[in-house]
């Protein structure tokens, strides 16, 4: 028998598994902490009110709320009022 085949499955061989999941975990955690504070460095600005648009929602959202979003739509649909009432 082959040493591998005796480690593989063993009660060592699970336990170090368990061991790698855990160190595995807590490494994404300091990259997604170096990443947040890199992105709070220069964060995307709401288009509305020009607030950090937070970290997780920062490749989706425009704007910081739907408030924002809202303001910032109703602006755009006067000016357009405004336009057609010049003609």
């Amino acid at each position: 028998m082959d040493v591998d085949e005796v480690y593989f499955k063993s009660d060592r061989h699970i336990e170090n598994c368990k061991i790698a999941g855990v160190l595995g975990n807590a490494a994404i955690k300091i990259i997604v902490e170096k990443n947040k504070k890199y992105y709070y460095e220069n964060p995307k600005l709401c288009k509305e009110c020009f607030c950090a648009i937070s970290y997780d929602k920062k490749n989706t959202n425009l704007f910081c709320s739907s408030s924002c979003a809202a303001s910032f739509n109703n602006k755009k649909e006067e000016d357009i009022l405004k336009k057609q009432k010049i003609k």
